[in-house]
């Protein structure tokens, strides 16, 4: 489904979208090959295999090794000299198995070693096994396998309750190991917050199941009962599944979906006060009231404010664009501000309002009854309007305000806080167009409302905003900044100084 902000929702592996992007078929046939799919991937796992090579270079960069699953629970380790473009086993994976059945005191097949990642010595001539069993020293040239340590392989936090999987372009794995005495069930979790089960994981075994960045996979006991969920990252993540595990499950007040541009939203009930501790600001009639603590002296900040331009957080947006449906509006006193961090300065988020439109459709399987039912959520089509965000500035010190010109941010589809200058003298913020065909990194000097372009992105098609990768800013020290994009024709990274605006 291609969503306002053009993004595609894709199950776990992305083999629907494929078929609604190249098929040209009537919508019988399509829906037939869809409810056909679905069905299928339903109970059982991939039967594709040895489909991926993801190299892992070794120092020198003339060889890497890669793991590649030969069967629905099987794997194997190779070895490529990429001189002479040879292939061939990492190691010798019967009598590694034999060794490790000695050492664990239980049965361990070629396929199935307990091993996730490989280190080589620096002359190839020894190689570290590591898995969820511990470390092993393997030597080709005399058969001996050594133990190193004992210790299990750090497992991937789990967390409840389950929340959507978010929009995931690269390919990835999670490897579960079953330490219970207990089988246990591997869900799927859509972005609809749907559940797909693939299976089991009996006591003892190791799973490894495809999937993208960023999807959630939830285990289940045999009746039923969460244990814990998994989000999935750009490489493989291991689940070691112990009482430790299921004991440290990190458990949340809110499952709901989190994207980029909501990070700085919080669900508190309460307006944060100036890092000195000394102001606070309430929202009272939409307009801004700061108020003295030490007094409660109040000062009207705006007055210009209605309730359909108001300071309120705004929640509409994560409900419309965000696609976080169940997000419930915040109190009617909690301003979307940002202090500055000498408490000097504060900005505000003034947003225009809209009528939310919602889209029907019918559930006709539900789990709670026979009969289908209406269901509805909100959702914006290109063209409609969205809510608006305005920055407005303010000095605490009189109460004035600081114009913010608008001439760098016309056409707003979202305008996002970054962050703060350490020394409180700059703000910045995220500018995404209307049509996703220009970015905007822009930085507002806070004495003058001053706003300039430090990194001005444009593309006559569609810049990728939402993904991991090729999608990336991050903050670097000395005022630098770490920028992705496909500019060149491929997706590169690139460093700006802030100050200069220059790469």
């Amino acid at each position: 489904m291609m969503h306002s902000d053009g993004a595609v929702v894709r199950g776990p592996f992305g083999v629907l979208s494929c078929l609604t992007k190249r098929l040209r078929v009537n919508s019988v046939l399509l829906l037939t090959l869809s409810l056909t799919f679905c069905c299928q991937t339903q109970h059982v796992a991939a039967q594709v295999y040895r489909d991926r090579v993801e190299p892992q270079w070794l120092t020198g960069a003339t060889h890497f090794w890669y793991q590649v699953q030969t069967s629905a629970a099987g794997q194997e380790f190779v070895l490529v000299d990429a001189g002479k473009g040879v292939r061939s086993p990492a190691f010798d994976h019967a009598a590694v198995a034999e060794k490790l059945s000695v050492e664990l005191k239980r049965a361990v097949e070629a396929a199935q070693l307990p091993v996730q990642r490989l280190e080589f010595s620096d002359d190839m001539s020894e190689v570290t096994l590591i898995g969820a069993e511990g470390r092993f020293l393997w030597k080709p040239a005399d058969g001996t396998l050594s133990r190193i340590d004992t210790g299990e392989l750090e497992s991937s936090e789990l967390f409840l309750p389950p929340r959507p999987s978010a929009d995931g372009t690269s390919d990835s794995e999670i490897v579960v190991i079953n330490r219970l005495e207990e089988e246990i069930e591997l869900v799927w979790i859509s972005a609809s917050r749907d559940e797909t089960s693939y299976g089991k994981v009996t006591p003892g075994s190791t799973r490894r199941q495809h999937t993208f960045s960023g999807h959630v996979w939830l285990f289940k006991r045999a009746d039923g009962s969460p244990i814990g969920c998994v989000q999935a990252g750009r490489e493989s993540t291991s689940v070691v599944m112990n009482q430790k595990t299921i004991d440290s499950v990190q458990r949340t007040e809110n499952g709901g979906r989190r994207r980029r541009r909501e990070r700085r939203e919080s669900e508190s009930a309460e307006n944060p006060k100036s890092p000195d501790g000394q102001f606070s600001i309430v929202v009272k009639e939409h307009n801004l009231v700061l108020v003295r603590d030490t007094d409660k002296l109040e000062t009207k900040l705006t007055t210009d404010a209605t309730i359909d331009n108001s300071f309120r957080r705004d929640a509409s947006r994560s409900r419309s664009v965000g696609m976080d449906y169940d997000r419930k509006d915040f109190p009617d006193h909690i301003a979307d501000i940002a202090w500055s961090p000498n408490s000097k300065y504060v900005m505000a988020v003034q947003t225009t309002r809209i009528d939310e439109r919602h889209v029907q459709y019918v559930e006709s399987t539900p789990r709670e009854q026979l009969e289908p039912i209406l269901q509805s959520y909100p959702y914006l089509k290109p063209g409609d309007p969205l809510p608006m965000a305005t920055p407005r500035l303010f000095r605490v010190e009189d109460g004035t305000e600081i114009p913010v010109s608008k001439e760098l941010f016309p056409n707003a589809w979202s305008l996002e806080f970054l962050r703060w200058s350490d020394d409180g003298n700059r703000f910045y913020m995220l500018y995404n167009e209307r049509g996703h065909q220009r970015l905007r990194v822009l930085e507002v000097t806070t004495d003058t409302g001053a706003v300039r372009a430090i990194v001005d992105e444009h593309s006559a098609t569609f810049i990728q905003y939402s993904s991991d990768g090729k999608f990336e800013l991050r903050w670097l020290p000395d005022n630098q900044l770490l920028w992705a994009s496909e500019r060149s024709g491929w997706n590169h990274l690139y460093r700006y100084d802030a100050k200069s605006g220059e790469v």
